[in-house]
């Protein structure tokens, strides 16, 4: 079993830290990071599936970006 989160954490690097702005209530931001953070898996806004490992949460495969330029050239990024 998972979560949603959207942008609640966009991202792994969100579960560093204080949360990362914009947010309307910094403090009501925490705790629903906190509330997050009890899931065994985590579905980011704009990251790979990360799942927890002990106290830690790890990516479950590789962010990729494909872009097709005018030209039709394909340009292929690993993130």
């Amino acid at each position: 079993m998972g979560a949603l989160v959207s942008d609640a954490i966009k991202s792994r690097f969100d579960l560093e830290g204080e949360p990362a702005p914009p947010s309307w209530d910094p403090i009501a931001a925490k705790k629903t990071r906190e509330r997050l953070l009890s899931y065994p898996r985590l579905f980011p806004g704009h990251d790979v599936p990360l799942r927890r490992e002990g106290n830690s949460f790890v990516p479950e495969g590789q962010a990729a970006l494909g872009i097709r330029l005018a030209n039709a050239t394909e340009v292929h990024l690993a993130l």
